[in-house]
């Protein structure tokens, strides 16, 4: 689950930047585009006695949104700019998400 490791990421740089004397007190807010995913961090599990396996990725990552460390917005998959990273776009959704990241640099 990404947004799992999203949450570990954000543990170790809040980490880090207490280190050097710079804690934050607000939660680092991060953006998700699936429903799903935001859903399981709320959803409250009832584990039934004929379970055998049980992911503790879901149990660990609401503990950390509700000690306040990360918080999950929703935002469309249009506007996800970190998709650029990972998934092939055509031209015009290409461009936009360059746009948005790199507004001064025109490559035109």
């Amino acid at each position: 689950m990404a947004l799992t490791e999203a949450v570990r990421e954000s543990l170790h740089l809040r980490q880090l930047l207490s280190d050097l004397g710079l804690g934050l007190s607000a939660p680092t807010p991060l953006f998700e585009d699936n429903t799903g995913a935001i859903a399981f961090t709320k959803t409250h599990y009832v584990i039934s006695r004929d379970c055998k396996h049980i992911d503790v990725r879901p149990f660990w990552l609401r503990d950390h949104i509700g000690q306040h460390r990360a918080s999950v917005s929703y935002i469309p998959t249009a506007d996800q700019l970190a998709d650029i990273m990972t998934k092939n776009f055509p031209d015009p959704a290409f461009s936009r998400h360059r746009d948005k990241l790199m507004p001064a640099v025109s490559v035109r």
